[in-house]
């Protein structure tokens, strides 16, 4: 592997994941509206339909509203990340890339202490970082 220089990105809300979370909502109140249309029942299992739908969407959303930002970075030795509590953590492994697009990434982490978790990485978020980002991240993937 080729060393990839030392870089340290902030992540924050992604602005890929809002929009998928925002398509998939607006799928699933299309496939609601056509299951009330199809579906000849009492308006009261509509309306508790709806109001699932309407719950479930507003936690996804709220989800990635408060989406933590956090800092991920490599000393051409190890990944480590910080989230805004300030506890820094080792990546065990190194990031495992789960989506590499030209604008965004999509990484999931395994902390030594065994939490998995998702971070998107979006260009727009720190552009001078994206490309050093991109080439830690690609430089540790086997051929």
């Amino acid at each position: 592997m080729h060393h990839a220089p030392a870089v340290s990105f902030s992540t924050g809300r992604s602005r890929l994941a809002g929009l998928l979370l925002g398509m998939v909502l607006f799928a699933g109140a299309l496939a609601l509206l056509a299951w009330c249309y199809c579906v000849q029942t009492t308006g009261l299992v509509h309306l508790s339909a709806w109001l699932v739908w309407l719950l479930t969407s507003a936690l996804s959303v709220q989800h990635w509203a408060q989406s933590p930002a956090v800092c991920l970075a490599w000393d051409n030795s190890e990944w480590t990340w910080c989230a805004a509590e300030g506890q820094a953590s080792v990546v065990q492994g190194g990031p495992q890339l789960v989506l590499d697009l030209p604008d965004t990434l999509l990484m999931r982490l395994c902390s030594t202490q065994g939490r998995v978790f998702y971070v998107w990485a979006d260009r727009h978020t720190s552009p001078a970082h994206w490309l050093p980002l991109r080439r830690a991240v690609l430089g540790q993937r086997k051929p």
